[in-house]
C-alpha cells in the first residue's frame, strides 16, 4: 500500500470518527428521506484529501478525486452538487478544527503548564485585488475593502485572526481562530479571541499595541483574566530610534512571535489560502477559509 493510500484511509477513519461525534449535529440535513448515495463523511474526505495533496480550486480537487479516486469513492457526485454539497457542511470545518485541538501533544500537556504562550497574528484572505477591490460585491455579509500593511496593497475580502500555542521548535497549533471583514481593525478580531487566551502571555505585532501599552487596559485584561500581551514598542511621533533597552525588548517580542509567521507562511504553501478569488458566495467563503485551516492541521497531525 503507498502512503498516499495510508493518508487517505487514515483521513477517513478520522472524520467518520468526528462525524459520528459531533459532526454530523452541524450537517444541515433537514430531512432522513433523502440520503445521498456519497455520504457526508466521503465528501468531506475528498474535498480535505485533495487539499492535502496541494490541488488548489475545487476543480481541481473534484478532477483529481473523479480521475484518482474513483475506486474509493465511486459515487463521488458532479461538480455542481459536489460544491452544494460542501457549501452545506460549512458549519462542520470549523468544529472539526476544535475537535482536531485535543489531538495533538502540545494541548494534551497544557495543563501542566501554569502559563500558556501565544502567539497572535491575522492573515489576509483575498476575493480581489487592488484592480477590482472597488468593484467586488461577493460574500458581502462578511467581506469588505481594507489595507494590508504587511503586503502594502488594498484588497476585498476578510482576515483570518489566530491565536496560536507556542511549540518550541515546532511551528506553533491554532487554538483559536476568528474572521474579519478587511476593514475591521486587527483588535476587532483579537477581542473575538481573547476568551481562548486566559492565563496566557500573548505575543503579537504594534497592531495590537494598545493592550500592551495602554496601562489602565493592561491591567483590566491582567485582572480580568490574567493575560499578559506583549508587542515591538513603536516609535513615538519625532522619535528618531529606540533606545538601546527599547530595541533589545522588541527584538526579543518579534522572535518570540516569529513562528507564527512561519506557520501563516507554511499554510499558505500547502493551501494557498490567501487566494480566494474563485469562491462566490459566503458559504462558499467559510469552506475556503476554515476547510484549509482544517486541511493543514490535519497535515500538521499526521506529520507529528
Amino acid at each position: 500500500m503507498n502512503n498516499w493510500q495510508e493518508e487517505l484511509i487514515r483521513l477517513y477513519l478520522l472524520i467518520c470518527e468526528h462525524f459520528d461525534r459531533t459532526l454530523v449535529l452541524h450537517a444541515q440535513r433537514m430531512s432522513n428521506n433523502h440520503q445521498p448515495a456519497c455520504s457526508d463523511q466521503e465528501v468531506l474526505t475528498t474535498y480535505l484529501f485533495g487539499l492535502m495533496q496541494q490541488r488548489r480550486s475545487l476543480s481541481e480537487i473534484h478532477r483529481y478525486c473523479r480521475m484518482h479516486l474513483h475506486e474509493w469513492f465511486p459515487r463521488l457526485p458532479g461538480y455542481v452538487a459536489f460544491v452544494n454539497r460542501l457549501n452545506r457542511l460549512t458549519s462542520t470545518f470549523s468544529v472539526l478544527i476544535e475537535q482536531l485541538q485535543p489531538l495533538f501533544p502540545a494541548f494534551q500537556t497544557a495543563a501542566q503548564t501554569t502559563v500558556q504562550v501565544h502567539l497572535v497574528d491575522a492573515l489576509p484572505i483575498m476575493l480581489a485585488k487592488p484592480t477590482r477591490s472597488d468593484r467586488a460585491r461577493v460574500a458581502e455579509q462578511l467581506a469588505a475593502k481594507g489595507y494590508c500593511a504587511s503586503k502594502a496593497t488594498w484588497y476585498y475580502g476578510v482576515k483570518l485572526h489566530v491565536a496560536a500555542r507556542q511549540q518550541p521548535g515546532h511551528l506553533p497549533l491554532p487554538a483559536a481562530v476568528s474572521l474579519t471583514s478587511a476593514a475591521e481593525h486587527d483588535l476587532v478580531g483579537f477581542d473575538l479571541l481573547l476568551p481562548a487566551v486566559a492565563a496566557s502571555d500573548v505575543y503579537a505585532d504594534r497592531a495590537y499595541k494598545m493592550y500592551a501599552q495602554n496601562p489602565e487596559l493592561r491591567e483590566r485584561l491582567f485582572h480580568q483574566q490574567h493575560t499578559r500581551v506583549y508587542t515591538p514598542i513603536q516609535r513615538a511621533q519625532g522619535q528618531q530610534r529606540l533606545d538601546y533597552l527599547e530595541q533589545v525588548y522588541s527584538t526579543s517580542v518579534s522572535r518570540v512571535r516569529q513562528p507564527i509567521e512561519s506557520f501563516f507562511n507554511w499554510i499558505e504553501q500547502k493551501t494557498a489560502i490567501q487566494t480566494a478569488s474563485r469562491v462566490r458566495s459566503t458559504k462558499g467563503l467559510l469552506v475556503h477559509v476554515f476547510g484549509r485551516l482544517a486541511a493543514a492541521m490535519i497535515l500538521l497531525l499526521f506529520n507529528s
